[in-house]
């Protein structure tokens, strides 16, 4: 890892879903002015359009999010909730069309980034979608993509017997191809320290999506509810981003996204962001992790 790869952040572009929707150009001009270099895809196949755009402004684009469904549907079995498996034709293509949008893209990595309520359920559910990761991670890594989940809250939430969906996860995603992305605000939401979660798992995570917020509403799994939505900008709420990032760099994971799912202004909410990323810079707190890893590797 190089130290500009060390000291560099990137911004999911779902935190200017609604800009983007009225001026996708004129919006990831602004993300180049207020300084990314970087961008995250919302959806690998939806937004081919916006590729001759961003290499016009070399913008970098190393990990894209896409639609989970398409891993659903690779196997005979899809979680469906209640703890039943839904029938469903195993359909291979649509999860084949994305990796040949993000070989198009050129991204490293793919995000399984959501289930919607309807499709969480019963411990069985998760050793299901697992078992469908897999089988996805393993046919993305022939294409020399990793493929990383994406958690929100209601991972840690406990099912009837006691386990949480994370760790159904944790125990059956084979790491050789699937890894995670890991949103520390919604680990924190859904009552487990990220810091921790992020030394007890170490060498399973690839990615760090980071978020700040105000934390008094912990544990809030429903990430639609108004209870969850105190996102603002990084050294704003309770999170500890300088040790998460310390942590993550001495692990040696390279890519950091910034997102904040709601703000009345988006583009100003980055700004602040990026200046305070910048300032971590500054205190060596980053290159300082970066070298240690390089003096003991």
């Amino acid at each position: 890892m190089s130290e500009e790869q060390a000291t560099e952040l990137s911004v999911q572009l779902w935190t200017v879903r609604e800009q983007l929707s009225h001026d996708s150009e004129a919006t990831l001009r602004a993300l180049g002015a207020i300084g990314y270099r970087q961008i995250e895809l919302m959806d690998v196949c939806g937004t081919r359009d916006l590729l001759p755009v961003v290499r016009d402004l070399g913008l970098v684009v190393r990990s894209a999010f896409f639609d989970w469904n398409t891993v659903l549907r690779l196997s005979g079995t899809g979680p469906v909730g209640a703890g039943r498996p839904e029938v469903i034709r195993a359909d291979r293509d649509g999860f084949l069309r994305t990796l040949e949008a993000a070989l198009e893209w050129g991204v490293r990595y793919l995000v399984f980034g959501y289930l919607r309520p309807d499709q969480r359920g019963a411990a069985d559910d998760y050793r299901r979608l697992a078992a469908c990761l897999n089988l996805a991670g393993e046919l993305a890594a022939k294409a020399g993509i990793e493929l990383n989940y994406h958690n929100h809250a209601f991972e840690f939430q406990s099912l009837a017997d006691g386990l949480t969906p994370m760790d159904i996860l944790v125990a059956r995603l084979d790491p050789q191809w699937v890894r995670f992305e890991l949103d520390i605000f919604w680990c924190q939401m859904g009552g487990r320290d990220a810091l921790d979660l992020l030394r007890s798992i170490r060498g399973r995570v690839a990615q760090i999506h980071l978020k700040d917020g105000r934390l008094e509403a912990a544990p809030c799994y429903d990430e639609s509810s108004s209870q969850c939505w105190q996102v603002c900008e990084l050294g704003q709420g309770g999170m500890d981003i300088a040790a998460v990032v310390t942590e993550s760099v001495r692990q040696g994971i390279e890519q950091f996204h910034v997102e904040q799912d709601w703000s009345d202004d988006p583009l100003k909410s980055l700004a602040e962001s990026l200046r305070f990323w910048r300032r971590l810079v500054d205190l060596n707190l980053i290159f300082d992790a970066h070298d240690s890893v390089h003096a003991t590797g």
